[in-house]
């Protein structure tokens, strides 16, 4: 049986939370302090680490690295903060995002032979994100975990330590936060 989870780990939540608080504070003018005017005041000019796209695989991972105090990441996003998009908070809105040139790629699918048959040159809808957080902001953070046929394959293709038996215990650790995350909203109401 598998499980959706809605939630993500309780340090990668905290850490997009705080990224998207200060961009939200810094391009709102709620800083005392004026923006910079040199991207060198706000960006250094080395990194021991630069990550592109702040989805969420880009957020854990530059959280994951950023835990050694020795090392310095960048996180690049081409999108916005999800601050100012009420969308995203209200699960019954994700389909409105798809669409919305302002959060998603606009990407479509090569044109089909046996799928998509009714859509305009038989292209399907491919919404990828395009704002912090990533595609997961338009799909409500919903994950489905793969077949595990398919990783015990990968296994015996080759990817030594990808065997379903082997990740496993990876996808239950953004479950274990589930009940802190419903107490948490339960208390916040």
């Amino acid at each position: 049986m598998q499980y959706i989870c809605i939630m993500v780990s309780l340090k990668s939540a905290l850490f997009v939370a705080f990224v998207a608080y200060a961009a939200y504070t810094w391009y709102n003018g709620l800083s005392p302090n004026p923006p910079p005017t040199n991207i060198r005041e706000i960006l250094g000019s080395e990194y021991d680490y630069v990550i592109v796209g702040a989805g969420s695989a880009g957020s854990v991972l530059a959280n994951r690295l950023s835990e050694d105090p020795d090392n310095t990441v960048l996180l690049l996003e081409a999108g916005k903060d999800d601050a100012g998009v009420y969308k995203i908070h209200a699960p019954s809105r994700a389909m409105d995002l798809w669409g919305d040139t302002e959060v998603d790629w606009m990407y479509r699918t090569t044109p089909q032979k046996k799928s998509c048959l009714s859509m305009k040159n038989r292209q399907c809808q491919w919404p990828r994100g395009k704002v912090l957080g990533g595609s997961s902001s338009l799909n409500c953070m919903v994950y489905v975990r793969g077949s595990p046929h398919d990783y015990d394959r990968w296994e015996e293709m080759g990817a030594k330590g990808w065997a379903y038996k082997d990740v496993l215990p990876y996808f239950y650790n953004p479950t274990r936060n589930c009940l802190v995350w419903v107490l948490f909203i339960l208390r916040s109401e």
